[in-house]
Order: C-alpha cells, then sequence, then structure tokens
C-alpha cells in the first residue's frame, strides 16, 4: 500500500469514528447504521471491514472517542484556569449546562449513550468502554477510587456528575419548552 493510500486509509479511519461518535450521541446507537456512517464519508459498506470487525467494535470505539472528546475539553477549561480550580469549576458548569450543550448533543457529554449502554450486556465491549470512560472522567476530577465505596469528599464529586448529567438529561427530553432552560438554571445554581 503506497503512503498516500495508508494516509486516506488513516484518514477514512478517524473520519468513520468521528462521524460514528457524533451520530450515536444525536440519534442513538441503535440509529446509527454502517451503511449510513460509511456514505456519509464517502465508502461503500464492503469497506467498512477494513476497519472494524462489527458494529459493535465501531460502537466501542466511537464510545472512547466520545471519552477522549470529553477529556480534552475538560483540559481546555483547566488549562484556562490553571490558577483556578474555583473558575475551572464554574467555566465547566457554565459550559456543561447550557443551552449550547443541550442543543448539540453530538458533540457533548458521552452520556447521551448512557441509555443505549445500559441495555447491552454487562460484559459487553460497549459497556466496558463506557464503564473505563466513566473512570477516567471521575479521575480527571480527583476521584480515583475504582472500588465500591466513595469516601466523604469522592461522594460530593460523584454527586454533583451525577446532578449535571441527570440535569442535562432531563433538560434534553424537555428541549422545547421553558421546563428545559429553567432545569438547566436549577441545577447550573444549585451547584454554583
Amino acid at each position: 500500500m503506497s503512503r498516500a493510500s495508508r494516509a486516506d486509509a488513516a484518514r477514512h479511519h478517524e473520519e468513520l469514528i468521528e462521524i460514528a461518535s457524533r451520530r450515536m450521541r444525536e440519534h442513538g446507537i441503535d440509529a446509527v447504521s454502517v451503511p449510513g456512517v460509511m456514505s456519509e464519508i464517502g465508502l461503500t459498506r464492503g469497506g467498512f471491514y477494513k476497519h472494524f470487525a462489527s458494529k459493535e467494535a465501531l460502537v466501542t470505539t466511537a464510545i472512547e472517542a466520545s471519552f477522549r472528546e470529553m477529556r480534552d475539553r475538560i483540559g481546555q477549561f483547566a488549562a484556562q484556569h490553571s490558577d483556578d480550580p474555583a473558575a475551572r469549576r464554574i467555566a465547566v458548569l457554565d459550559w456543561y449546562l447550557s443551552a449550547e450543550h443541550r442543543d448539540d448533543p453530538g458533540s457533548g457529554c458521552p452520556s447521551a449513550l448512557a441509555s443505549a449502554v445500559s441495555q447491552t450486556d454487562s460484559d459487553s465491549a460497549p459497556r466496558k468502554a463506557f464503564v473505563e470512560g466513566f473512570y477516567e472522567a471521575l479521575a480527571i476530577n480527583g476521584v480515583n477510587q475504582r472500588g465500591s465505596n466513595f469516601d466523604d469528599r469522592e461522594a460530593a464529586v460523584v454527586t454533583e456528575i451525577m446532578a449535571m448529567v441527570g440535569g442535562l438529561m432531563m433538560a434534553r427530553a424537555a428541549a422545547g419548552s421553558p421546563l428545559s432552560d429553567a432545569i438547566l438554571s436549577a441545577v447550573r445554581r444549585t451547584l454554583a
């Protein structure tokens, strides 16, 4: 394979992951088809198997990519507020609980995948990728416990994250009504 062909293959691979991750967060895992994703990047379904062994492998990689994207975004807030953890926290709250984030699940939090992932087998690759991504998200927030109990400080962080995720998910479910904005505002105000 020529260098150009390898470069094209690598570019297609990254595009495939990016599009799948975005579409799965926007529409749900089951609503995203291999032919649909492949046609969006200008390839045929047959070419998919040069990149992934199965749709499950693509789903797993898309989940990993969505958590990586979230970590990168949080890293940007950390870099902007490197000397002020409180300002970093407020910046995260402002973004996470915003109308923009609510209205753009494709570039947002992996929580958009939680419901679909919860319906997979507990030992499935997508479930394992989601759990690992969540542990990594907890770790960037200072929660390194991988056992079954959190200390009080870790429990407070986990509770705050769950309030954010729950608020965002309910605001998305109520989008288009005044309730949606009220949910975002209430959770943001309470956590700030």
